[in-house]
C-alpha cells in the first residue's frame, strides 16, 4: 500500500514523514492484501450480498446489527440487557422484505466475525439462540460513515449493473478520472457505491426497511444520511471537484488555447484555464513544422486538441493544431 516515493520520503526524513490518514486507514482495512476481500478480512462489508440469491440483499447485515443496537439496553427473554432471540429478529426483518434464510445465514456470519455475541458461545446459531451486538459490531455501524471504509468495501461488493463496477475497477487500475490510491479515487469509489445502494434501495427493496416497536418506528437503514455524508465529503475536497470540472469541460476532441510552460526535446508542457495542464508529445505535432521545438518559447500560446486525460500523470494528453508565437510590440 505504501509507494516507493513514500518509502523514500520516510527514509529521507529519518522517520518524521507522516503517511496520509487515508493511507493509514487503507492499511488497517486491507491488511496484507492489495484488494479487499470480505471473506478473508476482519473488517466485514456491511453491504455484502450474494448474487445467487433470488433477491440479492445488500442491506441485511446492517439491518441485523442496527436491530440489535436499537435493543442494546433493552432486557431480553432471560432478563439480560441486549440479548434477544434470533427468532424475534428474523420475524421483524421479514416485515422489511428480508429473507428469513438469508437473515439466519448472515447472523451466523456476523457471529463468526465477532460482530455479534451468542449467549451459548456456539457457532451453530439456531432461532432459539439469544444474541447481542458486540463492540466490534457497534464499530462496524459507525464505519458506514467513513469514506475509507466505504471505498474499501466497494472493491468486494456485488453490483446488479456493470457500469458502477467498471468505474470502481477503473479507479483501481489507473483507468479512471483520478490517480490510483489517491484521496480523490477513494472519494469516487465511495460515491459510486453509495449512489448505487441508494438507487437499489429505492427500486428493489420491498417497502421501507423498518420494524415497528410499541412506541415508535425504528429506522434500520438510513441510506440517505450515508449518501449525504459522502456528498459532503465530495464537496469539501477541492482537488476532487477541480479534476471533475476540467474533465467535464475539456472532453476528448475539444480544442483549447494553452500556454507553453516548458519545452523539452520530446515535446512541450502547457497550462490552460481552470488549472488544467497538458503535454504535447513531438509525435502529436500533426502538420506543424518539425522545427516547432526550435521556434517555440515558453509563454507562447498554442491551439491544441484534447486526446485524453492521463490519470497517472494528472494531466491531459494533447495534439498540436496551431502555434501562436508571442509577438513583441516595438
Amino acid at each position: 500500500h505504501i509507494t516507493v516515493e513514500q518509502i523514500f520520503k520516510i527514509r529521507q526524513s529519518d522517520g518524521d514523514f507522516q503517511l496520509p490518514h487515508y493511507l493509514v486507514s487503507r492499511i488497517l482495512l486491507k491488511g496484507n492484501r492489495k484488494y479487499y476481500y470480505d471473506k478473508e478480512s476482519y473488517v466485514k462489508n456491511l453491504f455484502s450480498s450474494e448474487p445467487e440469491d433470488p433477491f440479492p440483499d445488500p442491506f441485511v447485515r446492517i439491518a441485523i446489527l442496527q436491530w440489535l443496537r436499537v435493543r442494546f439496553r433493552v432486557y431480553g427473554p432471560n432478563n439480560t440487557k441486549g440479548y434477544h432471540k434470533v427468532e424475534s429478529l428474523i420475524k421483524s426483518l421479514q416485515k422489511g422484505g428480508h429473507s428469513s434464510k438469508r437473515v439466519l445465514l448472515e447472523i451466523r456470519s456476523l457471529t463468526e466475525a465477532n460482530c455479534i455475541h451468542a449467549e451459548t458461545q456456539s457457532s451453530e446459531i439456531s432461532e432459539d439462540e439469544l444474541i447481542a451486538i458486540s463492540f466490534c459490531g457497534l464499530l462496524h455501524l459507525d464505519m458506514v460513515r467513513n469514506i475509507d471504509y466505504l471505498s474499501t468495501i466497494s472493491e468486494d461488493s456485488w453490483f446488479r449493473e456493470n457500469q458502477p463496477a467498471k468505474k470502481i475497477a477503473n479507479n483501481l487500475t489507473g483507468k479512471g478520472k483520478y490517480k490510483t490510491d489517491s484521496r480523490q479515487s477513494t472519494i469516487n469509489n465511495s460515491s459510486v457505491l453509495v449512489e448505487y445502494l441508494a438507487a437499489y434501495f429505492n427500486e428493489y427493496l420491498l417497502g421501507n426497511a423498518t420494524v415497528l416497536s410499541e412506541e415508535k418506528t425504528d429506522k434500520l437503514i438510513d441510506i440517505k444520511s450515508i449518501q449525504q455524508y459522502v456528498n459532503n465529503k465530495t464537496l469539501e475536497d477541492k482537488e476532487y471537484n477541480r479534476i471533475s470540472l476540467i474533465q467535464e469541460k475539456y472532453t476528448p476532441g475539444s480544442e483549447v488555447i494553452a500556454q507553453i510552460v516548458s519545452v523539452k526535446n520530446y515535446g512541450v508542457f502547457v497550462e490552460f484555464d481552470l488549472g488544467g495542464t497538458g503535454f504535447i508529445h513531438n509525435s502529436k505535432f500533426g502538420n506543424i513544422s518539425r522545427d516547432f521545438l526550435d521556434t517555440c518559447d515558453e509563454g507562447d500560446q498554442v491551439v491544441a486538441e484534447v486526446l485524453d486525460y492521463n490519470t497517472k500523470h494528472g494531466r491531459f494528453d494533447l495534439s498540436l493544431k496551431d502555434h501562436l508565437p508571442t509577438t513583441n510590440d516595438v
